[in-house]
């Protein structure tokens, strides 16, 4: 691997796979499109390329990225032709693509989706993990499919010159350079610089809610062309970059709303200073450090001018991975957090936009974000009309989409006082208005300190797997722990480091132990503590978020949307899962059968219900098979004499799973699609493709694969079987998902026969997709708090 591979493969072990780590491009295509062109173009770029063929995993102990001989299909064709309000199905299935997050060891890390929205028009979306491409990347990528695309269309082969070296290639060259005494003294010269700094900066009014999280969305605003022109003017006045003075103007903006004098920022470096490296897909980009001492008061030229020797010399540096940055600064972690800085800030310069993809006509196709890497990154970006736009990502743990449109709006207004008056001191510019009106904090007295509890005697086995986890830090770090409470880091310990320790402690053990598991609790008695914890047997209800002051909400279902909507509820409302699958397979590996009857799978969920909350009244919803399971929780706590005061649907069908609408009306829907098939000339290769749907290859099924299948069928079975003992005594909340697919039935359908009333409330995007809607977690906010009498929200 190479030392960006290595960061971002670690960073995913303990925090989860992420969509914060997808990068992908769109283009909207018009023209008949010559789909064999299209997997012979496909073909040709993942052979040309190595790291498109790549997965990662760990080998005795250390993180290898694997390449693979063969090319994965990576293509999926949706048709939408027929969808109502296909624009807005053909939104919700790309960003289905490019959120969902990849498995870096099962990979494939490429994905393609071609959306059919008619004969002639066409999406093209492609989506890759970061750790086997960049920016830069995907532009190569998109213009040798481009070529072959076009190529392939004529009848002939693509004129494409073959790669001077294989991202491998650079990762064996960094590796030696790595080693050299010129990387050890550029190293030590950019830590000098940045020692001492205070903790990454953050901004006073942003509030983090429960654990960290990436989940994350998007914001921009418009620059028009007479600002960009003002601030390449100034900048030229001034000998600088207009790159240069719109970050001075971002850290005056940061030192308005923080009031910190040392700010410290990212900045990615493209890295391909070597011209054989320019043709070569992977993960060059590197993040520099860029660090201001805006005390003093100074001038805007003064620190415009400071800033312009800040880059310079942290350009000088980029070489030098941010990994290695890390460990010889060794700044305090967070789980989940980026140390050094939290705040990125980038610029991409105009590019001409692909105009045509071979013959047809191509413009691009933009999603919104759903994760974010860093808790605010900043781009400003240029357009060949002279125009720009300033675009930020965020966590939505951190900012609300009102405080990020307003730093943007403050952005703007600021870039062009600093173009129009560069002389004047940063404390004479406006100051933010609107929700960062007040962000500027005052000196907080410091808590006083609570009292340290009693530590409880430990036992022999306690003080013995202490000894185990000391003797495994010895091995990695060379030097033996000197007591039970010192930090990991403190020792000398690093991320390559913390892999090998999960490794050898997973051997030890027998069982796999998660590498976040050394940042989550650093020292040898947290670890052990933790470790004896996890032996226990585990909880078939799952704590999604176990803080707040509400009754808890228990939710039916085995789907990872479900954290949107926690996250949405956070801090307030503490949150469980009731997951089918998780229960099932637990019963498996404990040698047990597996439940055939939702009425024995709710029995089984109850007892621990009642552990969590001995007493009403009860918060349940559900999605699918955990819908109907809660349902039945529901009729076993009424049954009980409980208080059920809330049960919700998060777009059930009635029955549990989907049915679809009369066959009349799907047959004069593909009547009419046949009409227009064969009047496109379409109609061999439609018969073709429908041949090779039915008779497909499959590999054989793993075991794994097969207690999969076998779960979930028990679970299913469980579902159409059930018949519920009574009426629910009591009013559903229905939330129905506005994006339905055309060919099924409305989902809120015949649930007034389980319950006395049924109120249905519509909310925005998909069947899964609805739970990161804002309007959508409002709403199901608003059922709860009526559920427990409180008032609406406003």
């Amino acid at each position: 691997m190479s030392s960006g591979q290595a960061r971002i493969w670690l960073a995913e072990q303990f925090t989860g796979p992420s969509a914060a780590n997808n990068l992908s491009f769109g283009l909207r295509l018009g023209g008949a499109l010559n789909l064999a062109a299209l997997e012979l173009g496909l073909r040709v770029i993942i052979g040309r390329h190595e790291a498109l063929r790549t997965t990662f995993d760990v080998v005795e102990g250390e993180p290898v990225q694997i390449i693979h001989q063969d090319s994965p299909r990576v293509l999926t064709i949706t048709d939408l032709a027929d969808a109502p309000e296909q624009e807005r199905a053909a939104y919700a299935a790309a960003c289905q693509t490019a959120h969902t997050p990849f498995d870096l060891k099962a990979g494939p890390l490429l994905r393609v989706l071609l959306i059919r929205l008619g004969p002639e028009q066409h999406i093209l979306l492609c989506t890759q993990h970061h750790i086997i491409t960049d920016g830069w990347s995907l532009g190569l990528f998109a213009r040798e499919l481009a070529a072959c695309y076009a190529a392939f269309c004529q009848g002939m082969r693509p004129e494409l010159p073959p790669p001077s070296l294989q991202y491998a290639d650079y990762a064996l060259w960094e590796r030696e350079w790595l080693e050299t005494e010129e990387f050890q003294q550029q190293l030590t010269r950019y830590a000098s610089r940045l020692a001492n700094s205070a903790a990454p900066s953050s901004l006073a009014g942003a509030a983090e809610n429960g654990p960290p999280s990436a989940a994350g969305a998007s914001r921009a605003v418009w620059m028009p062309p007479e600002l960009v022109s003002a601030l390449k003017a100034s900048a030229s006045r001034q000998g600088a970059t207009i790159f240069t003075l719109s970050l001075t103007a971002f850290l005056v903006m940061l030192w308005q709303i923080s009031g910190r004098e040392d700010q410290v920022v990212g900045v990615p470096a493209a890295r391909r200073n070597q011209v054989e490296f320019e043709d070569v897909i992977g993960l060059f980009t590197n993040i520099v450090v860029v660090r201001t001492d805006l005390s003093g008061n100074p001038a805007f030229a003064e620190l415009l001018a400071q800033v312009k020797g800040a880059m310079v010399e942290a350009l000088a540096h980029e070489d030098v991975p941010f990994d290695r940055l890390v460990q010889a600064l060794h700044p305090t972690r967070v789980a989940g957090g980026n140390p050094i800085f939290e705040i990125l800030f980038a610029s991409v310069p105009a590019a001409a936009p692909m105009e045509r993809f071979g013959p047809l006509t191509a413009a691009p196709y933009v999603l919104e974000a759903a994760a974010a890497p860093f808790g605010l990154g900043v781009s400003v970006i240029e357009e060949p009309s002279g125009a720009g736009w300033v675009r930020a990502e965020y966590r939505t743990g951190l900012f609300t989409a009102e405080q990020v449109t307003g730093l943007l709006e403050h952005y703007i207004r600021l870039l062009a006082e600093v173009a129009a008056q560069p002389g004047r001191r940063i404390a004479e510019f406006a100051p933010p208005s609107g929700p960062w009106a007040t962000a500027r904090p005052a000196a907080a007295p410091l808590p006083r300190p609570a009292p340290r509890p009693r530590p409880a005697a430990k036992s022999a086995a306690d003080l013995a797997l202490e000894d185990t986890v000391a003797d495994i830090w010895e091995k990695v770090l060379r030097r033996r722990p000197p007591h039970s409470g010192i930090d990991f880091f403190d020792l000398g310990g690093h991320s390559l480091q913390a892999i090998a320790v999960a490794h050898e402690i997973s051997r030890a053990l027998g069982r796999q132990v998660p590498i976040a598991l050394l940042f989550q609790e650093p020292t040898v008695e947290g670890m052990a503590r933790r470790l004896r914890l996890e032996d226990r047997p585990r909880s078939r209800v799952i704590p999604i978020f176990e803080g707040g002051r509400h009754p808890p909400l228990f939710v039916g279902g085995s789907t990872q949307e479900f954290r949107d909507l926690s996250r949405a509820l956070e801090p307030d409302q503490p949150f469980f899962q009731l997951d089918l699958f998780a229960l099932q397979e637990q019963r498996l590996l404990e040698g047990q059968a597996l439940l055939t009857t939702l009425p024995e799978i709710a029995a089984e969920f109850l007892p621990e219900i009642l552990a969590i909350q001995p007493e009403g009244p009860y918060l349940l919803a559900g999605q699918c098979d955990g819908g109907i399971l809660a349902l039945e929780v529901a009729l076993q706590l009424q049954a009980q004499g409980r208080q059920v005061a809330l049960l919700a649907q998060f777009d059930t069908p009635v029955n549990g799973y989907y049915e679809k609408i009369h066959w009349t009306r799907r047959l004069s829907r593909r009547m009419r699609r046949a009409v227009e098939i064969t009047l496109a000339g379409r109609l061999r290769e439609r018969l073709g493709r429908l041949r090779r749907e039915l008779r497909p290859e499959r590999p054989p099924v793993t075991p794994e694969e097969q207690q999969y299948i076998d779960i979930w069928a028990a679970i299913w079975q469980a579902v159409r079987e059930y018949r519920q003992s009574r009426r629910f005594a009591g009013e559903i909340q229905f939330f129905r998902a506005r994006d339905r697919l055309w060919f099924y039935r409305d989902f809120s359908l015949g649930w007034d026969s389980r319950a006395e009333r049924v109120r249905v409330h519509d909310v925005p995007g998909g069947h899964l997709t609805f739970f990161a809607e804002a309007e959508s977690q409002r709403k199901i906010a608003e059922a709860i708090g009526q559920a427990l009498g409180q008032p609406a929200a406003k």
